[in-house]
């Protein structure tokens, strides 16, 4: 209930979270831009036991930078990470209210 509240939230249902048109581009993460604007990329699923599961990342929450870096689309995103080269990636996650780092295995 509390992620159709959110601003994230409700652009992810205004964007058809029954059709995900998103990009499995991060490891264990679908995303998808949050509007046709620049804005971050909202993860759309997740899969099931996958390292971002256990880190604490959500459906609904914000992707904004990797690896430092500030993302604003997806084609951003895959170059960002093609890259990294040190087999892992630091994601910059807004969850709610709260914006933290998370970092994930490539």
């Amino acid at each position: 209930m509390l992620l159709l509240l959110s601003h994230a939230g409700s652009l992810w249902l205004d964007r058809g979270a029954a059709h995900p048109k998103g990009a499995a581009i991060l490891p264990g993460l679908t995303v998808e831009a949050a509007s046709s604007l620049r804005g971050p990329l909202v993860v759309t699923s997740i899969r099931s036991n996958s390292p971002a599961t256990g880190r604490g990342v959500a459906v609904g929450d914000a992707v904004v930078a990797i690896d430092g870096e500030p993302i604003f689309s997806l084609d951003q995103a895959r170059r960002s990470l093609q890259k990294d080269k040190a087999g892992t990636v630091a994601l910059r996650i807004l969850h709610g209210r709260e914006l933290r780092e998370v970092r994930l295995a490539l």
